[in-house]
């Protein structure tokens, strides 16, 4: 009884991605199992001794993917951690004064810049703490300071800057135009030791069920899943385990269903994101 009530805890505190990776591995399974049993089939000629091989190779071929998922995990763990880091410092720099923002990164450029550049002071640095892109009045404006101040080159801080927006910078000829985006700008803070204090509570969304369920039966994935529950469905034709091909098919048909014709709204402000 005990065995079975923490197998039911853990059941019970499963988290919408841990659902939504059993389902994947299992798909990706299925799909491994049935590719290896038509080619066991092609040599072996007999479906008793395809299952045995086909099962071996699905293993292998699991352990394989699942060391893959995790270094793949890993990774983007990683990258998330660093964007998250990079958010907070601009967050801490569009809340600070303005003047002390500017002598923080100026100090901080100038730093890291003395070994590649023989003149730090000689690149016009421009500064927009504001949330949102950077513009083309932006480049304007920067190219404007620079020609007072009698400098070519200009780094031009943000939060982020389209690539429309890069080409044009670009085409000046006169002028070097760089951008140092949100993680550039906090990378050149992190190199030089010079990373704001934390002062305020910066925090990531953590997915919840209804957004879970929002984005699985979102308008545009009906036919992928159509697709899916009918390859599954013409595969109980070829296997002898047509029970879990059938439900699995069933389970992706219904999917289908939901996000062709039932769409709650309160799903729209997970899905319009």
């Amino acid at each position: 009884m005990q065995k079975i009530a923490q197998m039911f805890l853990q059941v019970k505190n499963l988290r919408p991605r841990h659902i939504k990776l059993i389902l994947d591995y299992l798909f990706i399974g299925l799909v491994a199992f049935l590719f290896f049993c038509v080619w066991c089939n092609f040599y072996f000629r007999s479906f008793r001794l395809t299952f045995l091989p086909a099962f071996i190779m699905t293993i292998v071929f699991m352990c394989f993917f699942h060391v893959f998922m995790h270094m793949r995990k890993e990774k983007k763990a990683a990258l998330i951690a660093l964007k998250n880091a990079a958010k907070q410092t601009y967050v801490e720099l569009i809340h600070m004064e303005n003047i002390i923002a500017k002598a923080l990164i100026t100090k901080a450029f100038q730093a890291s810049q003395s070994q590649s550049l023989k003149n730090p002071k000689s690149v016009h640095l421009y500064f927009r703490f504001t949330q949102g892109e950077a513009t083309e009045q932006d480049i304007v404006s920067s190219i404007r300071e620079a020609k007072t101040q009698g400098k070519n080159r200009i780094n031009i801080f943000c939060e982020s800057a389209p690539q429309k927006l890069k080409a044009l910078a670009a085409s000046y000829e006169n002028f070097n135009v760089e951008f140092f985006e949100y993680i550039e700008t906090h990378n050149l803070l992190a190199g030089t030791n010079l990373l704001p204090p934390k002062t305020i509570n910066f925090k990531t969304h953590k997915i919840t069920f209804k957004q879970f369920f929002a984005l699985l039966i979102a308008p545009g994935k009906s036919r992928s899943y159509f697709l899916i529950g009918l390859f599954l469905s013409f595969t109980t034709l070829f296997t002898p385990f047509k029970i879990y091909y059938a439900i699995f098919a069933t389970f992706f048909f219904i999917l289908s269903l939901l996000s062709k014709f039932y769409q709650p709204r309160w799903a729209e402000k997970y899905t319009n994101l």
